[in-house]
């Protein structure tokens, strides 16, 4: 089933086991538990590149770091032409202290193998979603990887919390270069902590357009008047990139970096007898002027590249 939706080529269906199905929930519930190495990977044409990792985990005391790229684990190449996500997710899992060789490449250093012994972990909302003031500086950095969890929102104005307790801020700078996506309810919501309503767009099938508005009386008073700066990448996806794009279309940020994935379909889901689901590509975002962002992904104001 997975190499089957695979064959639609557009990037963005995909298919879920019933296991796959707990776990994504999990994430959401902000009470994912696993037994692997403690990374989060993005699958791409070179292999698993690490988007996060554990802290203290397996992995990191391996010495792995963000943007380092798996190529091969237990010897089976990680590339999209060599084995689907599904496969490769399922061989970074496995029992609870068993050893998984893990071949990595950091920058154009060369391939190296590693023995890591699989351990459980969770998956924290601190993880995913974290603030920290710049040094010496009274700027404030929050990072967004996902739009998965339930409550978003409220992890986010916990964070930018944390950040004002220690004084004001003059700027804020919102990094979403890893963020794939997840609820479009949840990305609104996010969305109007700094924008007091309007529309970014709207998302458009074969047979309904769905507007995408931002809900009013939210925002964070604090916040209002704080300039604001976007970090983009091209693995910001889906809603990461839709963030971007609904910040720029209302003014509201700049944005910096480089171009977005350019893959802002919505999924919509279909339940399967055995309690899996096919998650099919049915609808396209649009900016409010009606184009879409669809393989050219959000433009920055400002083109920085840079290594990570």
């Amino acid at each position: 089933m997975e190499r089957l939706v695979e064959e639609l080529g557009d990037e963005h269906s995909f298919f879920l086991s019933p296991q796959g199905i707990a776990d994504r929930q999990a994430l959401a519930e902000n009470a994912l538990s696993q037994v692997g190495i403690g990374v989060s990977v993005i699958w791409t044409k070179a292999g698993g590149r690490i988007i996060w990792i554990i802290s203290g985990g397996p992995a990191e005391q391996a010495g792995l770091k963000s943007r380092d790229l798996i190529v091969a684990i237990d010897g089976i190449a990680t590339t999209q032409s060599t084995l689907s996500e599904g496969e490769l997710f399922r061989l970074l899992r496995g029992s609870i202290d068993s050893v998984v060789t893990v071949s990595v490449q950091s920058g154009a250093q060369p391939v190296r193998d590693i023995q890591i012994r699989r351990r459980p972990f969770s998956v924290e909302a601190s993880q995913l979603i974290r603030a920290e003031r710049l040094p010496t500086t009274d700027i404030g950095l929050l990072v967004i990887d996902t739009f998965e969890l339930a409550q978003t929102d409220e992890y986010v104005s916990a964070a930018l919390r944390s950040l004002e307790e220690q004084g004001p801020l003059t700027g804020l700078i919102i990094d979403v270069r890893n963020n794939l996506g997840g609820s479009a309810d949840e990305l609104l919501q996010t969305l109007a902590l700094f924008i007091d309503g309007g529309s970014i767009g709207s998302v458009r099938g074969r047979e309904e357009v769905a507007p995408f508005v931002i809900p009013s009386g939210q925002t964070l008073a604090s916040f209002k008047d704080v300039p604001i700066v976007v970090l983009t990448s091209p693995d910001s996806t889906s809603g990461g990139e839709v963030f971007a794009a609904g910040m720029q279309a209302l003014q509201r940020a700049q944005i910096v970096g480089l171009p977005t994935a350019g893959n802002t379909e919505n999924v919509v889901s279909h339940g399967l007898s055995d309690g899996s689901e096919i998650y099919l590509a049915e609808r396209i975002y649009h900016l409010p002027n009606g184009t879409t962002i669809e393989d050219r992904g959000v433009q920055p104001d400002l083109q920085v590249d840079v290594p990570w």
